[in-house]
């Protein structure tokens, strides 16, 4: 079989679904990439030929299909991470993943911006895993611009911060997050009419910012 005959963006995004990476796919093409996941039963193999699937990428989709499977591939494969997400970034996007929001335990949610972020989460990993500190808290940065509700996203980036820049700085960021409108719990009614309120984003800042004092402190 030629290089050709094995290109398949359809079923290399059916393939990753199975895998649990939700991307829009053919239901159609599960089967078949079910009979792939048989015959490999590698999670690594298996992400190796999702990217064969791809080709040679050039439209976003297949862009965006590279640059998850190399992020879900690890450390080493940080440069094609790099190269993929970038790529992705300067695209106009895949259109699938665009066009909707919806509302996640009180918060509203655009689906193409939070994979967007997402994008750009992962090319900050890779760029903090290659020793890139300043471009990466600027990738976590860009990350946080299209989804401050999402407060890992913060911490990440005040992780980087204090590696790059100390300890003080990073606790400064983190102080800074408690006036951002997410900071507030969020009350919110469940699809049985039960009241919620949603405090993960309170949460997870001022657990960081408790951690990141210990640290000061050389607890």
């Amino acid at each position: 079989m030629g290089f050709g005959d094995t290109v398949n963006p359809e079923l290399a995004a059916a393939l990753f679904y199975l895998l649990g990476e939700s991307v829009p796919h053919d239901p159609k093409l599960e089967k078949e990439a079910g009979s792939i996941w048989d015959s490999l039963n590698d999670r690594q193999q298996l992400l190796l030929k999702i990217i064969e699937l791809c080709g040679e990428p050039v439209e976003p989709r297949e862009l965006y299909l590279c640059e998850k499977a190399y992020s879900w591939l690890g450390g080493s494969y940080c440069r094609q991470t790099i190269q993929f997400a970038t790529r992705y970034l300067d695209s106009e996007g895949w259109d699938a993943l665009s066009g909707r929001a919806e509302i996640v335990e009180g918060i509203q949610v655009d689906y193409g911006e939070s994979r967007r972020a997402g994008v750009l989460i992962d090319l900050a990993k890779a760029l903090e895993e290659t020793g890139r500190l300043e471009e990466a808290y600027s990738k976590y940065l860009d990350a946080y611009d299209l989804a401050p509700y999402n407060a890992m996203i913060a911490v990440k980036a005040a992780e980087v911060l204090s590696i790059s820049r100390g300890r003080k700085e990073a606790l400064n960021f983190l102080l800074q997050q408690r006036s951002s409108l997410y900071y507030e719990p969020v009350k919110y009614k469940d699809s049985a009419g039960n009241v919620h309120r949603n405090k993960v984003f309170q949460e997870l800042i001022e657990s960081q910012i408790i951690k990141m004092r210990g640290k000061s402190a050389g607890i």
